[in-house]
């Protein structure tokens, strides 16, 4: 097997001799694809996954609030999975404190993400229908002034099948990343970087896309126009869809309902808080542990429901929600520790930045949805009815997860169907 570490060092070793003759290179200069000829030593992936699902939960919640309470007036859409994989891989790269607080916040060891990462990576080469895409990259500096790691490199090739890039870091390396990223995301995210800084040396990037048709498809005929209630008697005009579920979700001062994805794998749930409770006040009293056994424990009964269709767009800075989740030391550029991931004759490594884009559609069909996050390496100097009644009409919860894990990997609040009338 040609292991990833002789070609990256072949690979190193040709750009210092051709830099020698030909000097700095052009912004036409294009990245080189260390994957040419790799073969990723995959490990077996772990067979029971869903001893995780409640960490997962719990941390899917915890960024959830913390986004919540960073953007209070915005619809939020957010994929806990995508950010956890990006950070992920550059924590592959980190020591002592620094790594110590990105498990801490994650609630999961690096070696636990490992095998959910293979698991994930196993789900996404065996299904015949690929309604979760999942893919990871990283783009390093080729400059004789940053030295990466090969062994932190191969880790990321093992465990999170990431391709390997070595780019100028120029213009033409912003257009390679973003037509990445538009490719990985089905087109939903066309762009994830506008310029890269001098300190820049290296971008680790997750993307996801889902696309899903429901098992039961809404009926065009069943869907009209409504009245949403964005607050107390203020209201926006949505196109409702209206339909029948038969898993309905009860907890403390809210109740909702799980519309299943064509084989039963993914699901949607929704989460409406009762009459006269906020969605940010539900928001308060929920943990990961409380809604892993909400969305494990369904009630089976008639469920007539309603819910608008969606099109949202979403952008979020992640560096100060991963802060006050108490990822510190990682963003502090004289005290950071990922010595493993390589050397910089300029400064200490440090996490520059964490920024996440994300898009959902929701319509009588089923759903797609995407989202790409970039870490930015720098260096630097109830009882039983007939029935049951859900209308999901006033600001809710909703998520997409994983029915065997009941893990969520896209959660969002809706609170305005049309934000531009706001």
């Amino acid at each position: 097997m040609i292991k990833l570490i002789k070609t990256v060092t072949s690979v190193l070793m040709l750009i210092v001799m051709t830099v020698s003759l030909v000097g700095c290179a052009s912004e036409a200069a294009r990245a080189d694809d260390l994957m040419v000829g790799i073969e990723r030593s995959l490990y077996a992936p772990t067979p029971q996954p869903e001893e995780y699902g409640e960490k997962l939960t719990d941390f899917a919640v915890k960024l959830f609030k913390s986004c919540i309470a960073s953007d209070g007036k915005q619809n939020v859409i957010i994929s806990p999975l995508s950010l956890l994989l990006a950070v992920s891989m550059t924590a592959e790269g980190a020591e002592g404190e620094t790594l110590s607080q990105i498990e801490n916040a994650f609630g999961l060891s690096l070696d636990e993400i490992r095998k959910y990462s293979l698991y994930l990576l196993s789900q996404n080469r065996n299904l015949t229908n690929k309604n979760l895409k999942i893919a990871n990259s990283i783009w390093f500096r080729k400059d004789e002034s940053f030295e990466v790691n090969s062994d932190f490199l191969q880790t990321n090739v093992d465990y999170y099948d990431a391709s390997v890039y070595s780019a100028p870091f120029n213009n033409s390396t912003v257009d390679e990343i973003n037509k990445w990223v538009d490719q990985k995301t089905d087109h939903m995210i066309p762009s994830i970087v506008d310029s890269i800084d001098p300190e820049d040396v290296m971008f680790l990037i997750n993307s996801l896309a889902f696309d899903a048709d429901w098992a039961i498809k809404y009926a065009a005929s069943n869907t009209s126009e409504g009245d949403f209630f964005i607050r107390d008697r203020i209201h926006r005009r949505a196109m409702f869809m209206y339909g029948t579920e038969y898993d309905y979700l009860t907890d403390n001062g809210a109740c909702g309902f799980i519309k299943y994805y064509k084989g039963d794998k993914y699901a949607y749930a929704a989460l409406l808080p009762d009459e006269g409770i906020s969605v940010d006040e539900y928001l308060n009293t929920l943990d990961g542990t409380r809604l892993h056994k909400i969305l494990s424990n369904p009630f089976r009964i008639e469920v007539r429901t309603s819910m608008p269709k969606l099109n949202l767009d979403y952008c979020v800075p992640m560096d100060e929600i991963l802060r006050s989740m108490g990822i510190e030391r990682a963003f502090d550029p004289g005290s950071a520790q990922f010595g493993l991931i390589g050397k910089s004759s300029i400064g200490n490594l440090y996490i520059g930045s964490v920024l996440q884009k994300a898009h959902i559609e929701i319509d009588e069909e089923g759903t797609k949805a995407a989202a790409a996050t970039l870490a930015e390496v720098a260096c630097a100097e109830s009882g039983p009815h007939k029935f049951k009644v859900v209308h999901l009409n006033r600001p809710y919860i909703y998520m997409l997860f994983d029915t065997e894990t009941c893990a969520p990997f896209f959660i969002g609040v809706m609170r305005n169907p049309d934000p531009d009338t706001i």
